[in-house]
Parts: C-alpha cells; structure tokens; sequence
C-alpha cells in the first residue's frame, strides 16, 4: 500500500548484520504512532543472509501505517554512498535514523520526537537517551552521561556536538552538498547541515540500544585511523563553510585539523605505528 505524505522517514543501513537486523526492523515495526511511517531499508549487497532476514521482516509486517522501501543493492557502494542513497530516498517531513546493528527500545519514540518538533518550529532535530549492549550485556549507565544531556544552540551544533545517530530525529530540510558523500562520518557533517534551520532538543527518556562487536564501523576504527579520518573531514567541513562564506566557521575546523594532527602525532609516538602511518598519512593529510 502506498503511503503519501508521511509524516516520518525511517532510515536504515545495513550491511552483513545478519545477527542484528531482526532486533533492528523490529524496534521501527514496534512503534506505535498516529501517523504514515516510510521506512527505507538500503542493504549494500550483504553476504550472509541479511536479505533474506528482511524479505521474511517485511512480509511479516501487519502495520497499515508503515510502509517498507527496501533497496537490496546489486553491487557494494560503501557505508557513505549508501548513507547518501538511503538518506535521497526518504520523502518525510522528518527523519529518523537507525542503523542495521542498532536498535529501537521505546515504542513510543518517534511519537515523542514527532510531537515535540511540531510543536516547537525553532528547533529542526531532537535526540534522547541509549543503553550500550556489549558482549551480550545491557549496560547500567547511559550512552550519554548525565552532564552531557542539553538542548543546544544552532552555533553549538555547527561546531560539532554529540547526539547519537540512532536517537536523532530531525526534519528534512536538508540539501546534501556533494561534500557530503567524501567524509568519513556522515553523521557529524549532517549537524552542520541542518544546523542552518534551529536548535536541537533532548529529550529525557531512554529508547535505544547502542551495540558496540567487532564488526561495527567505529569499534574496528583503530585511533590513528579515527585521527586521520577526523583530519579528513574537517578539511571536507572547512571548505564546505568557506564556501558558504562563513569564514569563522571555516577557521574554526582548519584549528580543529591542528588538533586532531597534534593528537594524532602523539598517539603515533605512543603506539610506534609507524606502518599505520605510512599507509593512510598520503590519502588523508
């Protein structure tokens, strides 16, 4: 059936998350919500049985107000160019993002989310609280630490805060740059994006869980590459806002390329990975 209009984009990469998908679709199918859901699934050409998991997800959905855009694609395009994919195919006033390894806890989250970005219009994204699931064990604490749950101003967020990807829902009023396909982390570079459009809200409650394996983006990220991968993108960024002609902001992120460099010298005379070095140092600074 087809949905027009929807009120909210759902959207969900996922590659070779065979183990985690079920637990991901099911926390979109489990929420309850009084308007259209679109929800864009984009699995970049897994190679363990995550298609065929989705197919039987899908089929399985008795939910008239969600709709499922699934795109099983033919050849591998890459975490970015898959983000960028799934991300253009979203057609909601708002977007929520969950990726394949992550999933949704409380029923009521995108309600939530929903209900207060309508009725707040100077605010264009809301985040909330997440557990961290790690060796098969639920944390205590919260991703986001106690003093670092706060509303933040459109200044802050284009300097770059921390809102976690999968408790983020913002609205879509977003025109991706064609920077945005050259970064590493898409997420961050989205804040700057839609900072241009109001203030970001945190909502106090937990929805989601947070899985750190071996087999995420970031835990099998080594810190000389995060380095190098940071050093990247805030060049990417300082460009971006060069060309915007917000000249503060653009010298803001050329200083943060100084630290992220001096950070990375250190941890390279701390480790001695000097082979690590060699391998990234030409492609990245």
């Amino acid at each position: 059936m087809e949905i027009e209009n929807p009120m909210i984009s759902v959207c969900m990469i996922t590659y070779n998350h065979e183990s985690f998908i079920n637990e991901a679709i099911k926390g979109v199918f489990n929420q309850q919500v009084d308007f259209d859901v679109e929800f864009v699934i984009s699995n970049d050409c897994s190679t363990d049985d995550t298609h065929i998991i989705i197919e039987k997800l899908i089929a399985s959905n008795t939910k008239k107000n969600i709709r499922v855009s699934y795109f099983n694609q033919e050849s591998n395009l890459g975490v970015m160019p898959n983000f960028v994919f799934a991300l253009q195919q979203c057609s909601g006033k708002y977007i929520a993002i969950c990726e394949g390894d992550d999933y949704w806890t409380d029923p009521l989250k995108l309600q939530k989310q929903v209900d207060f970005l309508e009725n707040n219009p100077e605010f264009v994204v809301t985040y909330h609280n997440a557990k961290v699931l790690q060796n098969d064990r639920i944390s205590k604490t919260n991703l986001i630490p106690e003093g670092r749950c706060e509303d933040f101003s459109k200044d802050q967020i284009k300097k770059g805060v921390w809102m976690p990807t999968l408790t983020r829902c913002f609205k879509n009023t977003i025109h991706l740059p064609e920077e945005f396909i050259k970064v590493n982390y898409g997420d961050f570079f989205l804040n700057c994006i839609y900072a241009e459009y109001g203030k970001a809200k945190y909502l106090d409650f937990v929805g989601a869980v947070y899985r750190k394996h071996d087999g995420g983006v970031h835990s099998s990220i080594t810190q000389i590459k995060n380095n190098l991968n940071l050093i990247h993108d805030f060049k990417i960024i300082s460009r971006y806002y060069f060309n915007q002609n917000e000249k503060e902001l653009s010298k803001y992120y050329k200083n943060r390329v100084k630290k992220e460099r001096n950070s990375l010298l250190k941890t390279i005379i701390k480790t001695r990975d000097l082979k690590s070095l060699g391998k990234f140092f030409g492609s990245y600074v």
